[in-house]
């Protein structure tokens, strides 16, 4: 084999690693990538993945901090007496969400993989 051919073999295993990675990451949905708040049933934030913040919640004498960054959504504080939302760590892909129950949040993504397709059916 000569030195182009080499060439033209690794540059296929880069481009192929390269489009497995993005693929395997949840890829172009073709929406944007949004962690959506929830509390009490009403939408109160949709937080675009692409930029780092944090937003503030209340909620009857309690807060939570939710916050974002382009890898996921994650809950930084709380000040509820288990704290097992903050302690679930941050989320990255669809179907996965967050729940404060004595704050009544949610927190969840969208535009991600795997949300909007069905795990299964029955008749």
């Amino acid at each position: 084999m000569t030195r182009a051919d080499w060439t033209l073999l690794f540059c296929v295993f880069a481009v192929a690693a390269g489009m497995a990675f993005f693929f395997l990451a949840g890829g172009w949905t073709g929406q944007e990538r949004v962690a959506v708040v929830e509390q009490d049933g009403q939408e109160v934030y949709r937080l675009p993945l692409v930029e780092g913040t944090s937003v503030e919640i209340f909620w009857e004498g309690g807060s939570n901090v939710v916050s974002v960054d382009g890898g996921g959504a994650w809950i930084s504080e709380a000040d509820c007496p288990d704290r097992l939302c903050v302690r679930q760590g941050k989320i990255f892909g669809g179907g996965q969400s967050i729940v404060c129950l004595p704050h009544r949040l949610v927190v969840y993504l969208e535009g991600v993989g795997g949300e909007e397709s069905l795990d299964a059916m029955t008749d």
